[in-house]
């Protein structure tokens, strides 16, 4: 349990500091360069939304298995269990507060951002991307869906 609990906090420390310092910089590079949407560009539905996370979640717990059973067959003592759980932890709460910068962002700018998630991609890049600023009209715009009509279940 020790050696769970060493290995947790292991992760989770660097895993905040240094994924927290990248996305505000990130987030720095991308507003600073919004443009409009492309004309061709569409919202994905809600069924490819779906499958891409699905897909997604299906990669993440794979591996996180194979961690797992790998951990066992070395007699690794919990350890990698401490590290999957502090690297989840860690990467959970920097995207938690990266969904509250963007949201400051529309509200501040009021307009909607929208961030280019390739067609096979499991989610958006990483690095700075291509950001695209629509006005917030109050209607929907070829981006947009209504999130109370989203089926995200």
């Amino acid at each position: 349990m020790l050696r769970t609990a060493v290995s947790f906090g292991a992760v989770l420390v660097p895993t905040l500091l240094v994924a927290g310092l990248a996305v505000g910089r990130r987030m720095r590079d991308n507003l600073a360069h919004t443009r409009r949407p492309p004309a061709t560009a569409v919202h994905e539905t809600a069924a490819a939304s779906r499958d891409r996370r699905m897909r997604l979640a299906t990669v993440v717990l794979f591996g996180i298995i194979a961690l797992l059973i790998f951990d066992r067959f070395t007699d690794g003592g919990g350890v990698m269990a401490g590290l999957i759980a502090g690297l989840m932890l860690g990467v959970g709460v920097v995207d938690w507060r990266e969904a509250r910068m963007w949201r400051a962002a529309e509200r501040e700018r009021d307009s909607r951002l929208f961030v280019l998630v390739r067609p096979r991609a499991l989610m958006p890049t990483i690095a700075a991307s291509e950001v695209f600023e629509s006005p917030n009209t109050g209607s929907l715009g070829p981006l947009e869906m209504p999130v109370d009509h989203l089926d995200l279940g």
